[in-house]
């Protein structure tokens, strides 16, 4: 008995698929290898149909329990992903913030000697 497995588009990898589902994916990621390398025997990686045919299949199974949990958790996790950039982003933007100031100041204090020579 196969177990779940993750799904075989490298987008979409981190889904854990139900047998038939995950065996009807990878039959035809098999079926567009095949094709690109027909057209090209050099031909590695994903074949560029594979993306938009797997969110054809995953659009189909979203309204299913067993993938909305996991759809559910993972946009959960891209949002505390995208969190944690934006908090780093405002640490690093208030950081520069800072140093643009001190250069600022240090700039106008230098100015002054050069108006001092001026009087």
């Amino acid at each position: 008995m196969m177990r779940a497995r993750q799904h075989p588009c490298n987008r979409y990898g981190w889904l854990y698929c139900q047998p038939a589902h995950y065996q009807e994916a990878f039959d035809q990621q098999i079926r567009f290898v095949n094709e690109a390398c027909k057209a090209d025997s050099q031909f590695s990686g994903e074949p560029a149909e594979m993306q938009p045919w797997s969110e054809q299949q995953l659009r189909g199974l979203a309204s299913d329990p067993f993938y909305a949990k996991q759809f559910q958790q993972h946009t959960e996790k891209l949002q505390g992903e995208a969190d944690a950039v934006v908090q780093q982003l405002e640490r690093t933007l208030h950081e520069l913030a800072a140093m643009a100031d001190a250069l600022q100041a240090e700039r106008h204090h230098l100015l002054t000697f050069l108006e001092e020579t001026r009087d």
